[in-house]
């Protein structure tokens, strides 16, 4: 993943700590209320805690096995992991931008699709001036590649 990506994850993982220590207090308080078995705050909090503690493991086991990827200078006319990729959508006669990235930084609607990806497996390695067909979901999509640059990493 890019450094970024990266520092998103770090930051993630501290409102998750910061989250489970809330969980912690209202757990005291509901704890100190008495009989636990009707205690609604309990249960909502222990559900909570679990939801948070699976997050925190789910976050850390992320960063434990990070390796940061940067494009180098050059690449620039390859389509290459955090590449950044103006294509015409020959179909619709459509200008399309991509910035292709690890699954984990994935975010469609931002215009980040992931490396595994249909479409990021069909743009790596192209040029500008390829045509592509991509077998995607809703059916095969004709791109055509215009510009090929270096994304954020």
């Amino acid at each position: 993943m890019s450094q970024k990506g990266k520092e998103r994850l770090e930051a993630e993982l501290l409102k998750f700590r910061a989250e489970r220590a809330k969980v912690t207090e209202q757990l005291k308080h509901a704890r100190s209320l008495g009989d636990l078995s009707e205690n609604a705050d309990w249960t909502d909090g222990k559900e909570r805690q679990a939801i948070i503690e699976g997050k925190i493991a789910e976050v850390e086991i992320m960063l434990a096995n990070t390796i940061i990827v940067e494009r180098v200078e050059g690449d620039e006319e390859i389509v290459g992991l955090y590449s950044t990729v103006k294509a015409l959508d020959l179909e619709y006669d459509d200008e399309v931008d991509y910035v292709i990235v690890p699954g984990i930084e994935a975010d469609y609607r931002a215009g980040k699709i992931s490396v595994e990806s249909p479409l990021g497996r069909g743009l790596m390695g192209r040029s500008p001036g390829e045509e592509v067909d991509v077998e995607t979901p809703g059916g095969v999509t004709k791109l055509r590649v215009l510009e090929v640059g270096l994304g954020e990493s």
